[in-house]
């Protein structure tokens, strides 16, 4: 079950922020993992274009004067369908009327921000600790490292028949990145971004806070181009 007392230390709260396009609709995602009577909570800011993401940097602390009331909703809204132990993905956007429910997910946040930014930034391995959980094993989650990390995707603003990335070479020599996976040599029937589906690719990277993060990752994409 959640600790009713979740204003007190038996979980940690860490916070993630999600960079969308320019033109902004604020979300707020959480994700939980509830084990016993320790809840580890994240939550991103998601800013949407078109229905596509293009960065997600962690973390960053966003809407602190809003946090508890958006932990209530968020909570509630998972123990209003029963879900109480485990990964958990939860979505609401901010409004003049407060926070409102989007989705409710019993899965971890996906975009490689479970699998990769949290892991890089605090030495989380949310899959794992889930893994051994059903498994009966001794569970450990705890903060090991203080960084930040940041993914951002490749994307074209127009359609192509044929095209290939170029800038890529250099982009990939640069020492902060950790993973990455792209579409090389020639890309057939390229479209213009309007989904995640459309993306050619992604980069992430580790830095020492979110503010290096952002910059970096910013302007490593920006270097590639489709031509």
């Amino acid at each position: 079950m959640y600790d009713k007392s979740f204003r007190e230390l038996k979980f940690v709260i860490l916070f993630g922020l999600s960079l969308f396009s320019i033109y902004l609709r604020f979300r707020v995602l959480l994700n939980f993992v509830s084990f016993q009577s320790l809840i580890l909570l994240l939550i991103s800011e998601k800013r949407k274009n078109n229905g596509y993401e293009k960065f997600h940097i962690f973390s960053t602390t966003v809407y602190n004067n809003q946090k508890d009331e958006i932990i209530s909703v968020a909570k509630n809204a998972l123990d209003a369908i029963g879900l109480t132990d485990g990964p958990a993905h939860v979505e609401v956007k901010y409004t003049s009327e407060g926070p409102k429910i989007i989705e409710v997910n019993g899965r971890p946040g996906g975009d490689n921000i479970t699998s990769d930014l949290i892991k890089n930034a605090y030495g989380i391995d949310i899959f794992k600790q889930t893994v051994l959980k059903y498994l009966g094993e001794p569970i450990a989650i705890k903060k090991e490292a203080n960084l930040a990390s940041a993914i951002g995707y490749i994307l074209s603003d127009q359609d192509k028949n044929i095209a290939q990335l170029q800038g890529l070479d250099e982009v990939l020599k640069d020492s902060s990145i950790t993973r990455y996976e792209v579409a090389k040599g020639t890309i057939e029937n390229v479209r213009a971004a309007k989904s995640s589906d459309d993306r050619l690719g992604y980069i992430i990277i580790q830095e020492q806070t979110a503010a290096e993060a952002k910059q970096k990752i910013m302007a490593l994409i920006s270097q590639i181009y489709v031509k």
